[in-house]
C-alpha cells in the first residue's frame, strides 16, 4: 500500500514539471539506443533512460530540467542527472546518431 502511495506520488510529482520541448530541440525526439543503453525523450519534456553493465544497471524516469548541445539535465527539484552530450543530434544517409556520456545511440 505504502508503496503504490509513493508511486503515485512520484508519478504526480513529475507529471506537473515536465514542460513542452521547443520546435527548435524536436531532433533530440525518439527512441535512442545502443547494445547496452536506451534513451527516449518525448516532446512533452520528459526522458527514459537504461544503462546495463555487467550485473549494474541503471533507470531514469524524469522531466527534462535543461538541454543544449553540451549536456541534458534530467530531475525533479534538487535531485537531477546530467549527461553529457559529445556531439549534437546528427543525421547522416538518413540515419540519426547522438553521443551520450561516451555512448553512440542511433535514433530507432
Amino acid at each position: 500500500m505504502l508503496r503504490t502511495l509513493v508511486v503515485i506520488l512520484a508519478l504526480l510529482v513529475t507529471a506537473g514539471c515536465s514542460q513542452p520541448l521547443p520546435k527548435n530541440q524536436l531532433d533530440y525526439v525518439g527512441d535512442w539506443g545502443a547494445d547496452s543503453t536506451s534513451l527516449t525523450i518525448r516532446s512533452d519534456g520528459t526522458v527514459s533512460y537504461r544503462h546495463k553493465e555487467n550485473s549494474m544497471s541503471t533507470s531514469i524516469d524524469a522531466p527534462i530540467v535543461s538541454l543544449n548541445e553540451q549536456k541534458l539535465v534530467v530531475g525533479v527539484w534538487f535531485i537531477t542527472t546530467t549527461f553529457e552530450l559529445g556531439k549534437p543530434t546528427l543525421q547522416d544517409d538518413g540515419v540519426w546518431t547522438m553521443t551520450v556520456d561516451g555512448v553512440k545511440l542511433v535514433k530507432q
